[in-house]
Parts: structure tokens; C-alpha cells; sequence
């Protein structure tokens, strides 16, 4: 089934798929010809996310900013091949609203049937899917990612592996197997031997008002990076609690979080979250998030917010809580605290 978004027209549905024609042109021509023979079989979406947003970096750096929070136009294609499978289809881009710069996103084909999902592509890995399911500040200041991607350079864990392959199991059973090997992580592809391959795999029980997970990714030789996660959350009335934890290794570091959130209303939300960052053996080298918000659901696709966060470095930290899901990239300042406040809106179409 495709997902449950509202539907384009047919004539909004081709249009959509011709602007993505200078990104991906084969794929796009490919699927605009699919949406004029078939077009119930093909769906565009898209989501259109912006703050307003002050930093301060807590050094000299504080300034006004528009921020483009992981836009995106997509388009999704299911046939039924036969009556047991269908093949499905992907292809994802990135919008910045402030720069109007394009990126790739999800892009991958593969079948699904009664036992699950098999794909090819570039997506997100299972890891990153269990930390994402427990962020309660996704793609705004506060993100999680912000302390726990690990990043060293411009490497770091909650990326999308290229070059994947993977499984998922059906989504209606309470308890979710997913796994993806990318048979290269860096540009081109396996041809020098998967020097840097990668795994990713979770296990995740989804129960009514409880979720539970562990995940595991680790790079190949030459990288050798690793992270292990653990993340749960449980829904009780209008109150939702969430728990995060995850061990890494190149570089050697823990970090863990829990956040809150409570629903005042069918339209109103208030949420909380705190983020550690523990680097074993230095105690130079750790950093703390705290985010606070609140959201207004005006419609079922659009939500505005206002959220305030704040990220304390210690002296061999720089991180900041505005860089991860964000077009904003500056980096906080050693030994400060960088904080930002953001009134926004996601509008869903």
C-alpha cells in the first residue's frame, strides 16, 4: 500500500515528477511515464520545514537566521507484480527553502510481499531509524544527532549508506528485524574490494504503547567505527516518556537521553529532552543538549512551534544544537555554551 498521504492530481503529480528531472533524469522520466500510464500506482510528497532562528554560539557569533530543516519533494511508485509481490520505488530529494540547493535523500527499488521488504538503494540505516523513532525535537534545534552522531571530520553514525542492500520484516508483527549491508560507504563503488563496507541492524518490538530497540552498525577495516543503541519509549494518557542509549567506538564514547512529552490538547504539545555526551578516558571531551518546546497542530499537515535549546561543550568540544537536520552549519565554540531559539512550521503535502 502506499503511504497514507493526501493524494495529488494526476496533472500535480507529473509536475511534481518533472522537477525532479535535473536531479535524478532518468528516474524522473522513467516515473513520469509510469504516472501518466498508472498513475494511482504513484504518489509525490513532500514536506516544506522552516525556522526562524537566533544563535549564539557562545563566542562572538549570534545572529538572526532562516533555517531549512530537511525539506523535501518525493516520489513514491508501487506495482503489483503479481498477487503475493508488488515492486516498490523511491526516489527522495532535499530542498533548502533559504539557499533553494538540492540533495539526494531516500532512492531505492526493491519488492515487498507477506514476508517483508526487500531493497536496493541509499536509505536510512536501522540504527539511525531506532534513535530517530525516540527524538522528540526531529530536524528542529534540540535534535538528537547533535550529540550522539558521533561525528569526527565529516564522518559520523545516522547517515544513509550507499550501495545498500537490505531487509525488513513485516510491519504487522510486534517484532520488527531490519538489516542493510552497503557494499561501499565512500564514492563509486565495490570495485576496490569493500574496503569500507558496512552493517546495520536493529531489532525493535512495537507493542501498543510501548516500543522497545537495540541497534547495531560497525564500518569495515580501514574505518573500523562502531555503535551500539538501545532506545525505548511508552505512551501513557496524553504523556509520552522516551530513553536513549548508545556506546560507540572510534571514536570511544557513550551517550544517552530522555525526553518528555505532553499533549494538552488534540492541537497543543509541550516536549523536554536532555542529551549526555560521555567521551571515555577524557574528561575534556563531553558535552550536554537540553531542548524544550511547543507545538501547535493547526491542521494534520501543518504544525507550527517554538523551541529553545542549549549546548554546553566542554574544552575539547565545538558541537552546537542547531547543525544536525538543519541548513544552519556553524559549529559552537570550545568550552561554551551555544544555544538558539527557533519559531518554525511543517507543512506536509
Amino acid at each position: 500500500m502506499i503511504p497514507e498521504r493526501r493524494s495529488a492530481t494526476i496533472p500535480g503529480r507529473l509536475a511534481g515528477l518533472a522537477g525532479l528531472a535535473g536531479r535524478w533524469p532518468l528516474a524522473a522520466c522513467a516515473l513520469l511515464l509510469a504516472g501518466a500510464v498508472e498513475a494511482e500506482g504513484v504518489e509525490v510528497y513532500g514536506r516544506a520545514h522552516f525556522a526562524v532562528t537566533h544563535v549564539n554560539d557562545g563566542g562572538d557569533y549570534s545572529a538572526h537566521n532562516l533555517a531549512s530543516n530537511a525539506g523535501r519533494l518525493g516520489v513514491y511508485g508501487v506495482h503489483r507484480v503479481t498477487p503475493e509481490l508488488e515492486g516498490v520505488a523511491r526516489f527522495e530529494g532535499e530542498v533548502a527553502l533559504d539557499t533553494g540547493d538540492t540533495r539526494r535523500r531516500d532512492v531505492y527499488a526493491g519488492f515487498r510481499g507477506e514476508w517483508g521488504l526487500l531493497r536496493a538503494g541509499r536509505y536510512d540505516t536501522p540504527a539511525k531509524r531506532v534513535a530517530r523513532r525516540v527524538d522528540l525535537f526531529p530536524d528542529q534545534i534540540g535534535d538528537s544527532r547533535n550529540i550522539i552522531r558521533n561525528e569526527t571530520g565529516d564522518r559520523g553514525f545516522d547517515g544513509r549508506l550507499k550501495n545498500g542492500v537490505g531487509y525488513r520484516s513485516p510491519e504487522i508483527h510486534p517484532v520488527i528485524f531490519e538489516a542493510v549491508y552497503s557494499m561501499e560507504t565512500e564514492e563509486g563503488d565495490a570495485v576496490d574490494g569493500n574496503d569500507q563496507s558496512a552493517v546495520s541492524a536493529s531489532l525493535a518490538y512495537h507493542g501498543g504503547s510501548v516500543y522497545l530497540a537495540v541497534a547495531h552498525e560497525a564500518f569495515s577495516a580501514g574505518d573500523e567505527r562502531k555503535v551500539s543503541r538501545a532506545a525505548a519509549s511508552y505512551d501513557w494518557r496524553d504523556l509520552r516518556v522516551t530513553l536513549f542509549y548508545q556506546k560507540a567506538e572510534e571514536p570511544e564514547d557513550e551517550a544517552y537521553g530522555a525526553g518528555l512529552r505532553y499533549r494538552l490538547s488534540d492541537e497543543l504539545a509541550v516536549k523536554a529532552q536532555h542529551y549526555v555526551l560521555d567521551a571515555d578516558g577524557s574528561d575534556d571531551a563531553d558535552a550536554a543538549m537540553t531542548a524544550v518546546g511547543a507545538e501547535f497542530q493547526t491542521a494534520p499537515e501543518l504544525r507550527l512551534y517554538v523551541n529553545y535549546a542549549r549546548l554546553a561543550n566542554e574544552p575539547g568540544r565545538e558541537l552546537a544544537p542547531w547543525r544536525e537536520g538543519s541548513t544552519l552549519d556553524r559549529w559552537g565554540v570550545q568550552d561554551e555554551t551555544a544555544w538558539a531559539l527557533a519559531v518554525g512550521a511543517i507543512f506536509d503535502f
